[in-house]
């Protein structure tokens, strides 16, 4: 190995680092096997150094530059991947409003129907009384009249008069309930199913009687005198009003006492 004079402690090390593998390979071959004491040695300087070093900062260089370039290219893809994210963020709130837009027909003919049950059951338990009513004020009048004839042609008549109330009773809405009894089914089975549906949809009927009213969601189509009610208080529900997902599908039409003096509903 070359002497080079005046060499600085730092090389000084440096060689006597390399004098120590020397010697470490001299007891060892390639793959562990021993090398012949007085083998030749390869003579290694500080222009062998000085090439290697060149060599490893050359290929530090190299890849520097292909780190650098990987990392630009990563950097301009996670800039794609946000871009592209935030344009679905963006199309997300669209997408939602368009089908609310194309739903919202369906909500409504879901109200309208709702309503139509609704009003079809009080009908129909307003067309039961009424024709039990009806029905009841005839059979009241035929006993009258009969009551009113000569008492020999009652006494002819009576047991005819008899059987005669008896079939009308007997045919009578409060003997023959079954018939409003089963339509009345049919009318809560529906309107279960349907309200079944409504909840699943987020749809809810609001619920106005004995509450304050709300200009959100109710709109007042006639004014009351209603004493001990509260001013401003709803006391009859004219149209019933619905919300879809807490947003107002259709405003309910209320009856309200008016508020204190100095204030308009």
């Amino acid at each position: 190995m070359n002497e080079w004079p005046n060499e600085p402690e730092t090389l000084a090390r440096f060689r006597r680092w390399l004098a120590e593998a020397r010697a470490e390979s001299e007891s060892a071959g390639d793959n562990g096997q021993l090398v012949e004491p007085g083998a030749p040695a390869v003579e290694f300087g500080w222009l062998e150094v000085i090439a290697e070093f060149a060599a490893l900062r050359h290929e530090v260089k190299l890849q520097t530059k292909s780190g650098r370039a990987v990392e630009e290219e990563a950097a301009r893809a996670v800039a794609a991947l946000n871009e592209a994210a935030a344009q679905f963020r963006s199309v997300v709130p669209k997408e939602a409003e368009a089908a609310q837009r194309a739903a919202r027909p369906l909500v409504e003919a879901l109200v309208d129907l709702h309503e139509a049950l609704t009003r079809g059951a009080a009908a129909l338990e307003a067309a039961r009384r009424r024709c039990a009513d009806e029905w009841a004020f005839a059979i009241d009048e035929l006993d009258r009249r009969f009551r009113r004839l000569p008492w020999w042609r009652r006494r002819m008549a009576r047991r005819w008069h008899e059987t005669l109330l008896a079939a009308w009773r007997e045919r009578s809405p409060a003997g023959q309930g079954s018939f409003f009894d089963a339509l009345a089914e049919g009318y809560e089975l529906v309107r279960l199913r349907l309200e079944r549906t409504m909840k699943v949809e987020e749809i809810r009927r609001l619920e106005c009687l004995g509450r304050p009213f709300d200009p959100n969601t109710m709109t007042v189509v006639e004014l009351a005198d209603t004493p001990g009610v509260p001013p401003g208080s709803v006391v009859d529900e004219v149209r019933p009003g619905y919300v879809w997902r807490d947003k107002v599908v259709r405003f309910a039409e209320v009856r309200a006492t008016r508020l204190a003096s100095g204030g308009g509903t």
